[in-house]
């Protein structure tokens, strides 16, 4: 019997829940708690309990695990809430996005807090860059709750960092 081994794409997941919402749905994962703390820490979260349709790009908890430790622990204080809402902002887009990408393989989606991010596709491996650069794989994608959906991302995108910064 021959096995073969095959690269993990980022898995589809038709689900759509008409009487849940994208916080709902997230508040029950544990493993995008670091990513909904930051949401609700961030006012965020008041946002996606008002009306529209809404696609949210979230980290799992190894994603923010991966994170600088000054950027980790500005994301826990208080006195760095207009930080922690530029950065939560970035994952935030105020529509639905559809993959569907142009004939290069590529979309280029704004988000509400003001980030602009590369979707890049090839087959299911589907991955959003941010302008500094970081790019993320969607590990699930198209999870669809009353208010928009939610793709589950490996990395955390960031605001862009001014000339010079690191």
């Amino acid at each position: 019997m021959l096995f073969l081994a095959l690269p993990l794409a980022a898995q589809p997941v038709p689900s759509w829940s008409p009487d849940e919402d994208i916080l709902g749905h997230l508040e029950k994962q544990p493993d995008n708690s670091r990513f909904m703390a930051a949401l609700k820490a961030s006012g965020w979260d008041v946002t996606l309990r008002t009306p529209g349709r809404y696609t949210v790009f979230a980290p799992t908890n190894q994603a923010f695990a991966a994170l600088p430790r000054a950027l980790a622990a500005a994301l826990v204080d208080p006195r760095q809430r207009d930080r922690i809402r530029a950065l939560v902002g970035c994952h935030i887009v105020g529509r639905e996005v559809k993959f569907g990408l142009g004939p290069d393989g590529t979309q280029v989606i704004r988000t509400l807090g003001g980030c602009t991010l590369r979707l890049t596709r090839k087959g299911l491996d589907i991955r959003v860059t941010d302008e500094n650069g970081i790019t993320a794989k969607l590990r699930m994608f198209d999870v669809f709750e009353a208010n928009g959906q939610i793709e589950v991302i490996d990395a955390v995108l960031t605001p862009k960092l001014p000339a010079g910064a690191s």
